[in-house]
């Protein structure tokens, strides 16, 4: 898995059209660890994938998009599931599966703060603030299924498994379908 914080932020890349610094960082790092060795890499952050069409062709042949294994996942739900996500993801529709459904705007917003809080605080008021407004969110959507399509709600997923926290509604969370892939392909490889 390819997590580096020293990337330039995407979203900000984006609005302040300097995509090419992401890119050019993608492709640097993505070459270093090619002359490791490593011929399949994952970039956790959903945000990321809005450059992925942009890397040169060498580079895309070495990535497993999360987007792709997400939408395989989604392929599985009967019913529509929330995508809870970075207001850039929302903005450009960046998860767009037939079952995938986006918040109103106002609840998007209300996701980007809790991202940023988790960013800065990982610590148990903010899970369960964000656990509660997840819960609110279920029932407004009316939606027993939500993905946490965003690195840093990752982290709450982890808590919620850390806490073994029964929840009224399924949580699909990108990384852990991307760790099961790795693990997956390593068997068929055995």
């Amino acid at each position: 898995m390819f997590s580096d914080p020293a990337i330039p932020d995407r979203a900000m890349a984006m609005k302040n059209n300097e995509g090419h610094l992401v890119i050019s960082a993608f492709e640097e790092r993505i070459e270093g660890l090619a002359l490791l060795g490593v011929d399949e890499i994952i970039i956790a952050c959903v945000t990321a994938h809005l450059y992925l069409d942009k890397l040169n062709n060498k580079s895309k042949k070495r990535i497993t998009d999360i987007v792709k294994l997400l939408n395989s996942e989604l392929d599985k739900q009967r019913d529509k599931c929330l995508i809870l996500s970075s207001m850039a993801v929302y903005d450009n529709q960046v998860i767009n599966h037939p079952n995938a459904i986006y918040p109103a705007k106002e609840d998007v917003q209300l996701v980007q703060e809790f991202i940023f809080k988790i960013k800065l605080s990982c610590n148990k008021r903010i899970h369960d603030q964000f656990i509660d407004l997840v819960y609110g969110l279920s029932i407004k959507y009316q939606t027993k299924s939500i993905a946490f399509a965003c690195t840093e709600l990752h982290l709450s997923n982890v808590f919620i498994k850390e806490h073994a926290l029964e929840l009224p509604f399924n949580i699909i969370d990108p990384l852990e379908i991307a760790a099961n892939y790795i693990i997956q392909n390593n068997i068929r490889k055995d």
